[in-house]
């Protein structure tokens, strides 16, 4: 405003002030000239002046008034312009105010909308950690759940250990009594020899390999003289049930087929003039490899005592071992696959029909030869 009222005031001077008094000092210098003029012509004035004198004066007079009308109207317009300034600044002042209380809404709208967002951001993170804390929460239960599911298995495999360990040493003693005196009068301890290819199932070898030579128990019409046993004698001193031997298991006795084979049967009644006592001899050839045993006692309702300390049992045409670390084997003689269940109730099966040998967990082995 003030650079303004400036600008206005050099315009002024410079288009009415400069002119005017270049006017005005023209007419001053005219005067001067008309008053050399007429001043010898003219008449004495009452006054103590000349009209010159007068006349300048009064133009002076009339130029200072129309200075002082001009400065007075210059007066006026700066006033209306300062008016107009100062009516310019308030209304910026005005615009200023406005413009400052919006920027303050404005600051204002922008907080509370980032105290909104803060708001929000501080419940989602109280969501999260709530969802986070019930997924914990589940994991934990779920830890919780599988470690009581796992108890709850170790604890019934423990049971099913304890209860297959209580029937194999049931189904033991129930092979001890069913076995009596397996290997002849007063044989009920005596060693049943060389075991080894009880678990060798095939069905073509021989119920013994050898007994010994009994002589021409297989010729009714043989030597023997007077001392040959008779096959009843034969039949109580071998064993209560030693597979196919014919009629020689028929108390009522009767001859045993030609086609029958029991082996070589060594001395039994070897030697001139013999006269060992039948069931010595039978004793005697009972303590030989027995080999298998096949239907030994009709295959069911006993077991034996492997050499490690475990048992074995034939139970239908299923081969069962019990060994002393709590596992055990079950091989199927239909389909020739071996079945092994370990001290933790886990299980393996292996197909021995293939020649595979499998290693048992006393260091046996067990394959079908």
């Amino acid at each position: 405003g003030d650079k303004a009222v400036d600008i206005w005031s050099r315009g002024v001077d410079d288009y009415l002030v400069k002119p005017a008094r270049e006017v005005q000092s023209r007419l001053n210098n005219q005067f001067l000239s008309l008053s050399e003029d007429f001043s010898e012509n003219v008449p004495e004035p009452k006054s103590t002046g000349t009209a010159s004198e007068a006349y300048e004066e009064k133009k002076a007079e009339e130029e200072r008034e129309r200075i002082e009308e001009e400065n007075e109207e210059n007066r006026r317009y700066q006033d209306e312009l300062r008016e107009e300034q100062r009516l310019q600044r308030e209304e910026d002042k005005r615009l200023q105010e406005e413009l400052r209380k919006e920027q303050e809404e404005q600051r204002e709208e922008d907080r509370k909308y980032q105290d909104e967002l803060r708001e929000e951001q501080r419940l989602q993170r109280e969501e999260d950690k709530k969802l986070q804390d019930e997924l914990r929460e589940e994991q934990n239960q779920q830890r919780e759940e599988d470690k009581r599911y796992q108890e709850e298995l170790r604890e019934e495999q423990r049971r099913e250990q304890e209860e297959a360990k209580r029937e194999a040493e049931e189904q033991a003693k129930q092979m001890e009594e069913s076995l009596g005196n397996v290997n002849g009068p007063g044989g009920g301890g005596e060693n049943l020899g060389n075991l080894d290819d009880l678990l060798n199932l095939k069905q073509d070898v021989p119920v013994t390999e050898s007994l010994g030579d009994l002589g021409g128990i297989n010729n009714p019409g043989g030597q023997g003289g007077s001392n040959t046993p008779s096959l009843d004698d034969v039949n109580n001193a071998v064993s209560e049930n030693l597979g196919n031997l014919g009629d020689v298991n028929n108390p009522a006795g009767g001859p045993v087929p030609v086609s029958s084979n029991l082996g070589n049967l060594g001395g039994l009644n070897g030697g001139p003039g013999s006269t060992r006592n039948p069931n010595d001899a039978a004793n005697q050839a009972i303590s030989e490899n027995l080999g298998n045993l096949g239907d030994l006692n009709n295959g069911t309702g006993g077991s034996l005592d492997t050499p490690t300390g475990g048992r074995t049992q034939l139970d239908g045409n299923q081969l069962t071992t019990a060994f002393p670390d709590g596992s055990g084997t079950s091989f199927d003689a239909d389909s020739g696959v071996l079945t092994t269940t370990h001290p933790d109730g886990s299980v393996t099966t292996q197909n021995l029909g293939d020649g595979a040998r499998v290693t048992n967990p006393d260091g046996s082995v067990t394959s079908l030869g």
